[in-house]
């Protein structure tokens, strides 16, 4: 039997005289409102006129549907959507609709929670209507998962505000259809795009602007970003900015800190909020976080304000020591240790699944020695893609992504649900649950289903799909280890995580911000590796050794690899093999009827293959695909026995997509490719 809903928490006497001094200012406001409405009055110029109707009109509405300060339906709406909250995120939440905010919130701290929040506020206790809302979010993961968490707290009315990334955003203003250049193979200039959004914004002054604008991340936007918030933000637009300078981890990228700290003055007045209780880590993982990140000058948050465990957690256990291991510098050889640690992990808990462990690095070469031994031993894992990257090939390309596109094109169909591909890639999904294609097509449509309209023509909900996948997100398989740069972790949190030192991190406060936020990612433990020897020093001489007197660190000596150095299996990587180095057209210059089609329907992502000089053989030794002719280093390394390898995906190229030059030698108007990735030695 379910639980009988609960009765909204009566007001307390101060809340009851603060509600009923609302009702009264309420009331003197309308009736100013309608003074001023008035046919025969002269005072209020047209320019207000529009503003004060749309107030009076919210008030109306508010009345209506008993949302006035105290009602009963006001109070449940509290309880609801500001109870879980800490008094902090509460007052961020319910704050009054007029000026701006500087959100700076620490790991873990809750900030997409608040985030929704506020959105959900707005549209339910305040009746903004959910057009005049834009949330702009990092990446895809982010935009999703705010999108969920609205519909979860709001229900359908969240489908009508826009949360997307920036370079959606950008998109959708300048209205740029991406389908016809996928399909004709036109790369996309997407800092170009970020920019005409910007020109077009600034062009038309009378554009409608939202009237709430939250922006998450705000620490690692780059210029066009920066610009295309400040060109979106109207007179009346009130902005959220949230962000923590001390994870700001993309200047190579064309970020600057400086947008972060120089917003108070960018739209002053602004009233600035700390958010610093973690609700995601160990006290122990918090406290060596805390003096990774001390060294950094210039700290907008200060040293006197650390992240700390929130107080609803006060009384969990403290949580296991975090282990710092002298490892060898050779991420070669500090891959056995790494390995190591994943099965002492396992074996320690027998319900703990490979996929809530994640290997961090600081570049994708010292994973790449990882998935090499993994490959090497039979452990499944998984790569996240790099972040921020606007990929030219996509999932749509794949042969499972041209099977849902080639569902929508069917002919003689005006309008389908934005629901009917996520039903339909989750009925393939759920026939091949260790797919990593179909997850990832699984999780495209899903997202498809949250942001198009519930009825959509097949070419607009083609569009969409194309807009989403442009920004790479990978499903995670709890089946396989998770290895992925720190860069590429922000915003994600894994039971377990292990962090490498293969000597390729820098010396300096940006390496020391990135470092901070891969250890940040830990929700129960914390494996650092520390490299002997180490030419950045980063995590010499802060302090870290005191923490073994409170049990919060242990400190593990070198330990004697477990391969002996200088043998072939401690010097091996995993290479992808770039789309450029394949020979794209091998099939298409075979008839329909070629037994290499037929091969190349039976190959699936994830079969093991060997690459032999330019030649692809599949695990029968059957030819199935070949490098390029420009692939020639490659090749060579590729002498007979070979490089083990396996397939990555399966691509599906189109006559359109050739070049004219090439178009004559093809025999095929649709053709396979096998993507793949090959195991290769490294100098010592």
């Amino acid at each position: 039997m379910s639980a009988a809903p609960r009765s909204p928490a009566p007001l307390a006497p101060d809340d009851a005289e603060d509600a009923a001094a609302a009702r009264d200012r309420i009331a003197q406001a309308e009736q100013a409102l309608r003074a001023l409405l008035d046919p025969g009055d002269a005072v209020l110029t047209a320019a207000l006129h529009e503003p004060a109707h749309a107030l009076l009109q919210a008030l109306q509405q508010l009345r209506d549907q008993d949302l006035l300060p105290g009602s009963a339906t006001h109070r449940a709406l509290q309880q609801r959507l500001l109870g879980p909250l800490t008094p902090v995120q509460r007052t961020l939440v319910s704050a009054p609709d007029h000026g701006h905010q500087l959100v700076l919130a620490g790991p873990g701290s809750g900030k997409t929670r608040v985030i929704a929040h506020r959105i959900a506020w707005l549209l339910q206790a305040r009746q903004v209507p959910a057009r005049q809302i834009v949330a702009l979010a990092f990446n895809r993961g982010a935009a999703a998962e705010l999108r969920q968490r609205l519909h979860a707290l709001a229900g359908e009315p969240a489908r009508g505000v826009t949360v997307l990334t920036h370079h959606a955003m950008a998109l959708r203003l300048i209205g740029r259809p991406l389908a016809d250049s996928e399909h004709e193979g036109v790369p996309i200039d997407f800092a170009r795009m970020l920019d005409e959004a910007v020109a077009l914004l600034q062009a038309e002054p009378e554009r409608p602007r939202p009237t709430h604008l939250f922006v998450d991340e705000y620490q690692d936007m780059s210029p066009a970003q920066y610009a295309l918030v400040g060109a979106l933000a109207g007179p009346r637009t009130q902005l959220m900015a949230v962000g923590d300078d001390d994870q700001t981890i993309y200047g190579f990228g064309g970020a600057s800190i400086e947008f972060i700290r120089r917003f108070c003055d960018d739209y002053a007045p602004v009233r600035t909020t700390l958010l610093l209780e973690n609700f995601r880590s160990t006290a122990p993982i918090l406290a060596v976080a805390e003096r990774l990140i001390a060294p950094v000058t210039e700290r907008m948050k200060g040293a006197d304000a650390p992240v700390r465990r929130a107080a609803s957690r006060q009384d969990e256990p403290p949580g296991a020591p975090v282990r710092l291991i002298d490892a060898p510098a050779d991420a070669g050889l500090q891959a056995a240790r790494v390995l190591d640690e994943v099965r002492r992990l396992l074996a320690e808990d027998a319900a703990l699944r490979p996929g809530e462990i994640a290997v961090l690095a600081r570049t994708r070469r010292s994973l790449a020695a990882v998935q090499a031994l993994c490959l090497l031993e039979g452990l499944r894992c998984e790569v996240a893609p790099r972040p921020q990257a606007t990929h030219r090939l996509t999932v749509l390309h794949t042969r499972e992504g041209r099977r849902l596109l080639d569902l929508l094109e069917r002919p003689g169909v005006a309008h389908r649900r934005a629901a009917a591909p996520m039903r339909w890639a989750g009925l393939q999904a759920r026939h091949r649950p260790s797919h990593p294609i179909w997850q990832d097509l699984l999780l495209l449509a899903t997202e498809l289903a949250q942001v198009a309209p519930a009825r959509a023509r097949p070419a607009e909900l083609i569009e969409q799909l194309h807009t989403l996948a442009r920004e790479p997100r990978r499903a995670a398989s709890p089946q396989a280890l998770r290895l992925m740069t720190a860069h590429a972790a922000k915003g994600l949190e894994f039971r377990h995580v292990i962090v490498m030192d293969g000597d390729d991190w820098l010396a300096g406060d940006d390496e020391r911000r990135l470092l901070y936020v891969a250890a940040t990612r830990a929700v129960e433990t914390l494996v650092l590796m520390r490299a002997r020897p180490s030419r950045h020093g980063l995590m010499d001489d802060i302090g870290l050794e005191a923490l073994q007197e409170t049990g919060g660190l242990a400190l593990l000596a070198e330990l004697r690899p477990a391969t002996p150095p200088g043998t072939a299996s401690a010097h091996r990587r995993m290479l992808p093999v770039s789309p450029a180095d394949i020979d794209l057209g091998h099939a298409g210059r075979m008839p329909p009827g070629h037994v290499l089609h037929t091969r190349l329907a039976r190959l699936e992502a994830g079969d093991p293959v060997r690459l032999i000089g330019r030649r692809i053989e599949n695990a029968r030794g059957e030819w199935v695909g070949q490098l390029s002719r420009r692939a020639g280093g490659l090749e060579q390394r590729a002498r007979a026995p070979g490089l083990p390898g396996r397939v990555t995906a399966i691509l599906v190229r189109q006559r359109a997509q050739a070049s004219e030059a090439f178009r004559a030698d093809l025999h095929c108007e649709r053709w396979e490719v096998p993507l793949i990735e090959v195991v290769v030695d490294t100098p010592d």
